[in-house]
């Protein structure tokens, strides 16, 4: 017989407008047969509700309340931000002193135009970290300065023929380096998630996820019609134009095929996966694919395809290693709901 903790979750379901087949998708997650269920939909349409089953909802991991003491911002955290500032500030300067001859080149000016970016990107991320307590913020910036790291061995090299390039080079690596022990301190993992739940398996509760079924599919679609009226309206006429610019109808091609693939993906797997369960995870999700696309998108662009170009191995590495972090973490949350 079915328990009637989930008799009151489908009537309370069923009051606030949630599809049938939602609701089944939620309770078979949780373990329950299709004979459980049909016999959960006969209780609610046979029987009056009743106040203690009104009250009753379906059980499921609820992160706990965040205590008193761990609300404010720690130290740790202001150090943190901080110093993240510090180091933006100094690799800005660095970068202005050792070019600031060659910036009046268009080359040079596009070329420093992907740094540009990927500092405003930062900024945003700090800020997200250090003031509205988003996790995944702390880690897309900790995926930067690991992918920044394969740069130190140039560093090492000019040490020997510019040394002070080389320190004013290694001075936003060291900051930044301390900004991100101050992030990932004990202090600042109470404050980031006082309940113990900032594990790859952090919870999913049940519910329709509307960032999986709506929001995602409609951004990529967005953009799938972008790329397709500048490759089909303007990129092609170019190169019927001038057949010596095939190289780069190639490489938007490639591009094209990169973002079939997530296309794919999160339209008909993802999707499906994830569309009947909730977690933190998404929210990190949808503002990668926005970046990622937006990334996709200055490779289709005349005139600029170099900026794209550019951001696609740096900023595009770092979006790819959070997203797959993210997409790990919500999938051991599922896993774990279904336990």
């Amino acid at each position: 017989m079915i328990d009637q903790k989930f008799v009151g979750y489908i009537r309370n379901q069923l009051a606030a407008g949630i599809a049938r087949v939602d609701i089944e998708k939620a309770l078979r997650i949780n373990g329950l047969s299709d004979q459980d269920i049909a016999e959960g939909f006969t209780a609610v349409e046979t029987t009056s509700p009743h106040p203690e089953s009104q009250s009753a909802a379906m059980p499921a991991p609820q992160p706990a309340a965040v205590p008193a003491q761990v609300t404010s911002r720690p130290v740790s955290i202001k150090y943190f931000e901080l110093l993240m500032y510090l180091s933006m500030a100094v690799s800005l300067a660095t970068t202005l002193y050792l070019y600031i001859g060659q910036i009046a080149s268009l080359d040079m000016a596009i070329v420093l135009a992907v740094p540009a970016l990927m500092i405003a990107g930062r900024l945003l991320l700090v800020w997200l970290a250090a003031h509205r307590r988003v996790r995944w913020a702390r880690v897309t910036l900790l995926a930067f300065f690991l992918y920044n790291i394969f740069g130190i061995l140039g560093i090492v090299s000019a040490f020997f023929y510019n040394p002070l390039s080389a320190v004013l080079s290694t001075l936003p690596i060291l900051l930044e380096a301390a900004a991100l022990y101050f992030a990932f301190s004990s202090a600042s993992n109470l404050w980031y998630d006082p309940a113990g739940q900032t594990s790859l398996g952090a919870a999913s509760v049940p519910g329709k996820s509307r960032v999986w079924t709506a929001v995602i599919p409609g951004i990529n679609i967005s953009f799938l019609a972008g790329y397709l009226g500048l490759l089909l309206g303007i990129d092609y006429p170019i190169l019927q134009a001038q057949p010596e610019l095939a190289r780069f109808w190639y490489i938007m091609l490639a591009v094209f095929a990169i973002f079939a693939v997530f296309f794919l993906l999160e339209t008909f797997i993802f999707r499906q996966k994830f569309a009947t369960t909730r977690s933190g995870s998404d929210g990190g999700v949808v503002t990668i694919v926005v970046i990622r696309n937006i990334i996709f998108l200055l490779n289709f662009i005349p005139g600029i395809q170099l900026i794209g170009m550019a951001a696609l191995p740096t900023v595009g590495s770092v979006l790819l290693i959070a997203y797959i972090g993210l997409i790990v973490r919500r999938s051991r949350g599922l896993e774990k709901l279904r336990a």
